[in-house]
């Protein structure tokens, strides 16, 4: 088995789990008992963060991370120190066979999704963008400013990697019976012109709110079974480097539907998104909720102290249409439905 020698963690986290944390009720729902973890993305800034917070914690019995390489997987050791081998797997999320194998062998309570496509700069256009830069202090020259382009690489589109390579994931995911799945999606969902979506001309933010659907909607389908959480950062500040230098020196704040946008200051440290994705694990008030979650300034507000229970029951607008959850009515149903063309093309083909 892939990751059997993983099913234990140590003696001493044996030893300190065995008073498990019991169920929480809330109004409406009960936040199931998790004591076993499995984090995709895990070689990522913000996912080797979420990792190594899990590794520390003492309720989680067991805890994998999901990278895509060998040198990745190092570096994640490296990074988490307190993990063992056997703990971070390589896999392709981008293969729904192999992403599935890890899943299922694992019969994880909770899955922590932190996979996202990621775009690599051009060259050129760097050396572009310079060239005019430098042109433009030349007396009587003005042009226009050069920006940057991008190009997404081979199986890393986000078509392939934020929605096929989640929807394989989620589909495992209710397969095994993991009881939670906690997302780290992106702001600016509901917005179809999103420049993020111009990038390589790869809608990366349309295909991330299309897979939060697919799960929402795989979510309901297990009549209570497996639950969700979607969290939509802001800006994303700082490698994770250190978490404790890092995180927990800004307030955070917290919407839908991409409100936060109109504010001035936008941003949130990485590592305090990681401690969100992590405390998701042990709030019930995030239990089947999205949500957008920035920060004020350093030096503004108070510091977040990882209570997410208070930040989300203060923060959140109750008076929103989902009632302080994301409504997925709003933006682009997307990926656009082909029916029309199919039935088109099957008409043309009996007519032929």
């Amino acid at each position: 088995s892939r990751i059997s020698a993983g099913s234990s963690r140590s003696t001493s986290r044996s030893q300190r789990s065995s008073a498990r944390r019991p169920m929480v009720k809330t109004r409406a729902q009960t936040l199931p008992t998790i004591s076993s973890v499995i984090i995709t993305g895990a070689g990522g800034k913000t996912g080797k963060a979420v990792f190594a917070k899990c590794v520390q914690d003492a309720e989680l019995e067991r805890v994998v991370g999901v990278v895509r390489t060998e040198k990745s997987k190092k570096m994640v050791a490296s990074f988490a120190p307190d993990a063992k081998d056997e703990d971070v797997v390589v896999a392709s999320i981008v293969d729904g066979t192999s992403v599935k194998d890890v899943i299922n062998e694992g019969k994880f309570d909770a899955l922590i999704c932190c996979t996202s496509a990621t775009p690599r700069i051009m060259k050129r256009s760097i050396v572009k963008l310079l060239v005019t830069k430098v042109l433009n202090f030349i007396p009587g020259v003005n042009m226009k400013p050069a920006m940057p382009t991008f190009r997404w690489p081979e199986n890393g589109t986000p078509e392939e990697v934020d929605w096929e390579g989640q929807k394989a994931q989620f589909d495992a995911a209710v397969e095994s019976g993991v009881k939670l799945v906690v997302v780290c999606s992106s702001m600016g969902g509901t917005q179809d012109d999103n420049r993020l979506n111009a990038i390589g001309e790869g809608n990366i933010l349309k295909w991330k709110r299309a897979a939060e659907r697919y799960l929402i909607e795989l979510c309901k389908g297990t009549n209570g079974k497996t639950n969700f959480t979607i969290v939509h950062p802001g800006g994303l500040k700082g490698n994770c480097k250190d978490l404790e230098a890092e995180g927990g020196k800004v307030q955070l704040t917290v919407g839908v539907d991409d409100t936060l946008l109109e504010k001035e200051y936008r941003s949130i440290p990485r590592a305090d998104v990681a401690e969100v994705l992590f405390q998701s694990l042990k709030t019930s008030e995030a239990l089947n909720r999205s949500f957008d979650v920035a920060s004020l300034p350093e030096g503004e507000g108070v510091p977040f102290d990882g209570d997410l229970g208070t930040l989300l029951r203060d923060g959140l607008p109750k008076q929103s249409v989902k009632g302080g959850t994301c409504d997925y009515t709003l933006g682009e149903v997307f990926p656009p439905s082909t029916s029309g063309v199919e039935e088109e093309e099957e008409a043309e083909a009996k007519t032929a």
